[in-house]
């Protein structure tokens, strides 16, 4: 295990999720208390442990004037350092951690949860979008985890931030590491000869999100996280990141393939992180072929409003023959 020396109080306490310094202070993030200070630096200090820390084994990258941004992950941390050529005056270091077992459960979110029961029963695709540290990721793993024993799935990310196959190793799991050698693109192609029915796309941020609509067309399931504000934005949004010009065409490929978007929320609020769910919103294209999208509910933090579920999906709950309590 690496040696964090003077952070290293912080990398072993639970409730912190991330550590952030710029080679002068460190500040962290709680879980309960927010993001603080906690201590100064000594000059040259975090220079020499990025020194360490792009030698270690699980890390073994050059960082330099050369290749001045190092990301990987080490010891189930998520590392992404900066070099002072571009960062002037100071380098800068990040460590996200995020704990193998889950944070997100069903006694304090029942609606939700009996949400993505019914969305894993009817094979949607959805997306979890947010800002950073709103707990996306947590979220898709808990949603992943309410899937059969029996669902094959496979994940496409660029480090091992899900801790899948740690917290379900008799799963039938596969994860593809996005790297210098092997891209989005080549990891989708693969993963179409797998025949999973599930593919997790960690993060979507850029071009990658046409790879998610290779699988898509493809008739797997998707799942993933998204930077998005607001849910009834998120097809918006992958269509800001796409390669693809026929917007049109596009956006309706996007209604007649995902179906969900939640948004998560964490706010810090009298020194505490409250955490909930902001918003859901719901996609469908209409009988005459036109992209729809309806909000079924949303919080403020302190009030919840429930929307009845769209037309569409009510009939197609008929269709199914499955009855489904929205709210109370």
């Amino acid at each position: 295990m690496f040696d964090f020396a003077l952070l290293q109080p912080y990398v072993e306490d639970p409730k912190i999720t991330d550590i952030d310094t710029n080679a002068n202070c460190v500040f962290v993030t709680h879980q309960d208390k927010g993001r603080y200070k906690v201590l100064n630096l000594p000059d040259g200090y975090l220079e020499q442990m990025l020194n360490r820390i792009c030698n270690y084994p699980q890390i073994d990258q050059e960082f330099n004037y050369h290749k001045p941004i190092m990301d990987g992950t080490m010891d189930g941390l998520r590392i992404h350092a900066v070099h002072h050529s571009i960062m002037y005056p100071f380098c800068w270091l990040s460590i996200r951690k995020n704990p193998t077992a889950l944070q997100i459960h069903e006694a304090d979110y029942p609606h939700m949860f009996r949400l993505l029961r019914l969305a894993n029963t009817l094979k949607w695709s959805y997306v979890f979008g947010g800002e950073r540290g709103s707990g996306k990721t947590q979220w898709t793993r808990a949603a992943l985890s309410l899937l059969p024993a029996s669902t094959s799935i496979a994940i496409i990310a660029e480090n091992d931030e899900m801790h899948m196959q740690e917290l379900f190793p008799e799963r039938l799991i596969s994860q593809y590491i996005v790297n210098d050698v092997i891209n989005y693109t080549q990891c989708a192609a693969s993963i179409l000869r797998d025949n999973s029915d599930y593919v997790v796309f960690q993060e979507v941020r850029d071009h990658a999100i046409d790879d998610l609509f290779l699988i898509l067309s493809s008739c797997s399931r998707v799942l993933t996280t998204l930077h998005v504000k607001s849910a009834m934005l998120m097809p918006q949004r992958m269509l800001q990141l796409s390669r693809q010009k026929n917007d049109a065409h596009l956006l309706t490929t996007i209604h007649d393939y995902v179906q969900l978007c939640i948004v998560p929320m964490a706010q810090e609020i009298k020194g505490k992180v409250k955490r909930w769910i902001s918003e859901i919103a719901m996609f469908w294209n209409d009988e005459d072929g036109m992209a729809r999208k309806q909000l079924i509910y949303e919080c403020n933090g302190q009030r919840e409003c429930f929307y009845p579920l769209p037309l569409y999906y009510q009939n197609l709950l008929k269709k199914h023959d499955l009855s489904f309590e929205w709210g109370d």
